[in-house]
């Protein structure tokens, strides 16, 4: 799991639940609880409103949600290219830089 996708999983856990310990989420997600702490704090500077207090864990300011993603029809396709060239038919090879392609 990639920094950001362990980031929104926290905000998706917060959302769900009223009260998280960091130590929960780092079992949760397989990672240490430090991990954690820097994900929350760099939620914390994009502006994500989360109340964090020592002993009881942290949750998000009441009545905030993470809208849902709206993509037009040439970004789904687009995403969906990508995603396509990343399969198991097309193996990338780690070493080299990854080429961007841009559809028009």
């Amino acid at each position: 799991m990639n920094k950001t996708e362990r980031q929104l999983a926290i905000i998706l856990e917060l959302q769900r639940t009223n009260v998280v310990k960091a130590e929960d989420l780092a079992k949760k997600l397989e990672t240490s609880v430090r991990t954690i702490y820097r994900d929350v704090q760099a939620l914390s500077e994009a502006g994500v409103p989360i109340i964090g207090a020592t002993g009881f864990g942290y949750s998000l300011v009441e009545g905030y949600f993470l809208p849902p993603v709206n993509f037009t029809v040439e970004e789904a396709v687009s995403f969906q290219a990508k995603r396509s060239l990343n399969s198991p038919l097309f193996p990338q090879n780690k070493n080299k830089k990854q080429s961007t392609f841009f559809f028009s």
